[in-house]
C-alpha cells in the first residue's frame, strides 16, 4: 500500500515491487498525482492485480503500460494512448498509415513488417487521442509503414539485409517517425510559399486541407485526426485561410507546364454568390 506522496519498494517472492504514488507533488505540467508502478524479476506472463482505492474527491484514473513491450491490460481502452511529446499543446502531433507493406531486399525476395495493415489503412502503433484532458490529437495522419529511404552509411539497418533494397542505398523502416518528417516536408513548402505563416497558421493549414477517403471515415477523429496528409493540397491553398472580415481571394495552383491550371478562392462568411471571370491572354 502506497499512500498519496509515499514511495515504497518491497521485495516479494522473489520479485521487487515499486510504487511510487506521487511522491515528488502533483506533476507541475498538469496539477495531476502521477502513480508509477514498477514490477521487476517477475515470471514471464504472469497476472499481476493493481488495485486503485478512491479516496474521495473529483476525478478519474488513468493508467499506461510504458512501452508494449512490458505487458499489456487485461482490459483496456485503445483510445488515449498518445503519449508525451505528442500530447503537448503547442506540437503537431503526427499519426501514421500503411503505403507501402511489402519491399524487395538485397536478399532476392520481398519482405514485410509482421502485423502490417492493409495499404491504406492506419498502422497498428499509430497511437489514438484524444488527449487525458479532452483535446483533438492527432493532428492528421502522414505516411509511416513501410518507408523506403536513403540508408546512411555506417547505420546499422545495414547489417539487417531483409530491411535492405536491392541498390543498397535505400532500407525499409516504419514508425510515427518516419510520418512526422513527410509534415515537417510539407511545412517547410508551406514557409517558402508565405514565410509570415506562424505556427498556428500552418497547423489550421495542415488540417484544413488534410484528406478524407474510406479508410478515414467521417473527420476529425481520435484515429485520423484531420486526415492524411495533402502536402499539394495545403501548399496550391496556402494563404487563402478566411478570417471574419476577410475579403475574396483567388490564387492559382502549381503550373508545371502542363495542360490544365487550377484556381482556388476563398470567399468571406455568409458570402451568398460570387462572380470570377477569366480571360485567354491570346
Amino acid at each position: 500500500r502506497a499512500a498519496t506522496g509515499q514511495a515504497l519498494e518491497e521485495g516479494w517472492n522473489g520479485a521487487t515491487v515499486t510504487l511510487d504514488n506521487a511522491s515528488q507533488g502533483p506533476f507541475p505540467g498538469n496539477g495531476a498525482n502521477n502513480l508509477l508502478v514498477v514490477l521487476e524479476n517477475i515470471e514471464p506472463d504472469a497476472v499481476w492485480t493493481v488495485t486503485l482505492t478512491h479516496q474521495g474527491g473529483p476525478g478519474r484514473f488513468d493508467g499506461w503500460v510504458a512501452l508494449s513491450s512490458f505487458g499489456e491490460f487485461s482490459a483496456s481502452d485503445p483510445t488515449m494512448t498518445i503519449s508525451e511529446p505528442g500530447n503537448a499543446r503547442r506540437v503537431i502531433t503526427v499519426g501514421a498509415y500503411t503505403t507501402k507493406n511489402r519491399w524487395p531486399s538485397v536478399l532476392g525476395r520481398t519482405f514485410g513488417f509482421v502485423g502490417g495493415n492493409p495499404v491504406g489503412d492506419i498502422a497498428a502503433f499509430s497511437s489514438a487521442g484524444p488527449t487525458r484532458d479532452g483535446r483533438q490529437k492527432p493532428d492528421l495522419a502522414a505516411p509511416g509503414a513501410a518507408v523506403v529511404s536513403t540508408l546512411a552509411a555506417g547505420s546499422g539497418l545495414g547489417e539487417v539485409p531483409q530491411l535492405v533494397n536491392p541498390d543498397g542505398v535505400h532500407a525499409a523502416l516504419q514508425g510515427t517517425s518516419m510520418a512526422a518528417p513527410h509534415v515537417a516536408g510539407a511545412i517547410a513548402l508551406l514557409l517558402q510559399a508565405d514565410p509570415r505563416l506562424d505556427e498556428r497558421d500552418v497547423l489550421r493549414q495542415l488540417r484544413a486541407t488534410a484528406a478524407a477517403d474510406a479508410f478515414t471515415g467521417a473527420l476529425p477523429n481520435v484515429v485520423w485526426g484531420h486526415g492524411k496528409l495533402d502536402a499539394l493540397r495545403g501548399l496550391d491553398t496556402v494563404g487563402l485561410l478566411q478570417g471574419a472580415h476577410s475579403a475574396p481571394a483567388l490564387k492559382v495552383g502549381l503550373n508545371a507546364g502542363g495542360s490544365e491550371v487550377h484556381l482556388f478562392y476563398a470567399l468571406p462568411p455568409g458570402t451568398q454568390a460570387a462572380e470570377a471571370l477569366v480571360y485567354d491572354a491570346l
